[in-house]
């Protein structure tokens, strides 16, 4: 992760990176930086809404991308112990 707390997106084809990165520009995303990967570019983005931004415009064009969730939108997971087995838990699975 950044400085800023957002992932990079790792977007894969490098060939036509100077098209994409227009495309980028033009759609108002602001990256801090990209650098080649391997097959990839990695794209950092400045802020959480220039990341969803991103990763809208790549699903929109079907474009093939790897990246990890924000961390505010990941769900927040705790472990009660102690809790009788008997316990509702609100939903439908049974323990």
């Amino acid at each position: 992760m950044s400085g800023t707390g957002v992932p990079p997106i790792s977007i894969e084809g490098t060939a036509d990176w100077s098209s994409l990165s227009r495309m980028i520009s033009n759609k108002g995303i602001q990256f801090s930086k990209a650098r080649t990967a391997g097959y990839s570019v990695k794209v950092s983005t400045n802020t959480p809404a220039d990341y969803r931004q991103l990763v809208a415009l790549l699903d929109s064009m079907k474009r093939p991308f790897f990246t990890y969730q924000l961390k505010q939108d990941k769900m927040d997971q705790r472990v009660v112990r102690g809790l009788p087995r008997k316990m509702s838990t609100g939903t439908s699975r049974k323990i």
